[in-house]
């Protein structure tokens, strides 16, 4: 094993503990103060276990409508299973050096944001494999993957808005399945409802794989996806699309 790999797998054990101690937090802070709802993770499970059998990378795709979204894609999942620790799309820490992200502009970005599993997208480069390249690498090592097709925070409308190309070009350059994730109650937490133990429901809701081959095939008697990038919006569309079924 060289030097290079040694060190990525060392990092790899402290994301995995880091990710084990937030995610038992979270999950654990969420069932006593709110109504958890959680579909589609048996059958996801069972699939997510064939991909690690086959090697293969994978990409969840939600809605993004808080802060707390990275965490409850990975942590609406059973620990168990084999996808830890998952990886995600961030900015470079320049995007998080302004005052709404208040003190956690400290953390965000950072080497401690990288241990977490988050890994910058360069932006400005106008050119996805430049600027998703560790995201592409982690792919073709058989990594799951964390990327919003909206780009940014939206609002919780229940359907589809605007969306960048990345989570397009990601899968169709990988030949990546992409599993689309809704999530619901997430954005304007009602707090005192929460600490008075009224329990306000969130969901998280898995849905079916989207296959990129099915999706490419289909996308094939589109002419004006013959455009690289109308093909990686076309794809990111159509993932949000499936989010809102």
């Amino acid at each position: 094993m060289s030097i290079g790999s040694q060190k990525h797998h060392n990092i790899e054990y402290i994301q995995i503990v880091l990710q084990f101690l937030i995610g038992v937090f979270v999950i654990s802070f969420i069932k006593t103060f709110f109504n958890l709802k959680i579909t589609g993770r048996k059958e996801l499970v069972a699939k997510l276990k064939e991909y690690k059998k086959n090697e293969k990378g994978i990409i969840f795709a939600p809605n993004h409508i808080s802060e707390m979204d990275v965490l409850m894609v990975r942590f609406g999942l059973p620990f168990i299973i084999s996808i830890m620790p998952m990886y995600y799309v961030s900015m470079t820490r320049d995007h998080y050096q302004i005052e709404k992200f208040g003190w956690r502009k400290y953390f965000y970005g950072g080497a401690f944001f990288k241990m977490l599993g988050a890994y910058p997208a360069y932006l400005g480069m106008r050119d996805y494999q430049a600027s998703l390249i560790n995201h592409i690498e982690l792919l073709e090592n058989g990594k799951a993957v964390c990327i919003f097709p909206e780009g940014k925070m939206g609002l919780e409308t229940f359907k589809s808005g605007e969306v960048k190309g990345g989570v397009g070009f990601l899968a169709e350059h990988t030949l990546t399945d992409i599993i689309p994730v809704q999530l619901k109650g997430f954005r304007n937490i009602n707090w005192y409802k929460a600490f008075t133990f009224q329990k306000p429901v969130l969901e998280v809701n898995y849905k079916p794989v989207l296959s990129i081959v099915d999706t490419l095939h289909t996308l094939q008697a589109d002419k004006q996806c013959a455009d690289d990038l109308v093909r990686y919006k076309k794809i990111a569309t159509i993932t949000m699309d499936k989010i809102w079924e």
